[in-house]
């Protein structure tokens, strides 16, 4: 949008639309910028580094720092791409309860590509999950309007309690969209007592939306290890499950380094990267 110029200023003849506009320009701040300039510490994937993060359990300083500089980010879905591509299919990451963001830095490295427009979605985790869920379709709903009618296909990566907002939404998303949600070690069968990450399951699977949940060992699984039943449980017949191994290069696959096992089959379906990070 262009600037106002000044033949669209009012004549000083009237005085009370002079003094109407003047607020008006006072109260939007007169920004002529069709986008508010990004910090610059903004967490663009191209800047991300994830360190040692694929020789190291817990990974280095480095992929922390990057993390912290995803969780600085405010509420809502943030693009990760300097620019857009209409054509572009989305992908929205969605992190989960208590989430550090280091665990994010290579599974946005790898899942992101040319022909992908990566976004991604910071929520209140401290708070109920209706209010995650509430903003997310707010969100997406103004995603459509930014991205016109070409935005047809959106891929969800959720990992842990940031499935349970993924999986709560399913039957108000768009039925004009295409949605392929993936579901990493996520308590889709509720925390018991722990209402933190209280999921609404649908009741049906609506013929827009595809599910694929992936399962961390219980026993191996640092979040869910006390829990008498295993969490991720969710007797649902119309989602794709689908177990991790116990093992990924030789480590224990935990509830962290799930995401990045997920996140190298999400990129390469038929294969899972030999390169990719150590799971623990």
């Amino acid at each position: 949008m262009s600037c106002i110029t000044s033949r669209l200023l009012p004549s000083v003849a009237h005085p009370i639309p002079c003094i109407c506009f003047a607020i008006c320009i006072l109260l939007v701040g007169f920004n002529c910028t069709a986008e508010e300039e990004k910090p610059a510490n903004y967490p663009w994937i191209t800047t991300l580094d994830s360190g040692d993060w694929k020789d190291k359990l817990w990974g280095d300083r480095e992929v922390r720092k990057n993390g912290n500089r995803l969780m600085k980010l405010g509420k809502g879905l943030h693009l990760l791409d300097h620019d857009i591509t209409p054509t572009n299919e989305v992908l929205i990451a969605i992190h989960g309860f208590a989430a550090r963001g280091f665990e994010w830095v290579y599974p946005l490295q790898v899942m992101d590509n040319e022909s992908v427009d990566t976004y991604f979605f910071r929520w209140g985790w401290g708070r109920r999950t209706e209010l995650a869920e509430s903003l997310f379709l707010s969100e997406l709903s103004e995603l459509r309007e930014q991205r016109g009618e070409e935005f047809t296909n959106v891929q969800i990566v959720a990992h842990s309690c940031g499935g349970v907002v993924a999986i709560s939404v399913v039957e108000n998303l768009p039925k004009e969209l295409e949605f392929d949600i993936h579901i990493v070690a996520s308590p889709l069968g509720g925390l018991g007592a722990f209402t933190v990450c209280d999921p609404d399951l649908p009741k049906e699977l609506p013929p827009n939306v595809s599910i694929t949940q992936w399962k961390t060992v219980q026993h191996l699984d640092s979040v869910f290890l006390y829990f008498p039943g295993d969490p991720q449980e969710t007797g649902l017949d119309f989602i794709t499950e689908i177990d991790l191994p116990e093992l990924y290069r030789g480590k224990r696959l935990g509830h962290v380094r799930s995401l990045s096992w997920v996140a190298d089959k999400v990129a390469e379906p038929d294969s899972v990267n030999e390169s990719a990070p150590d799971s623990g």
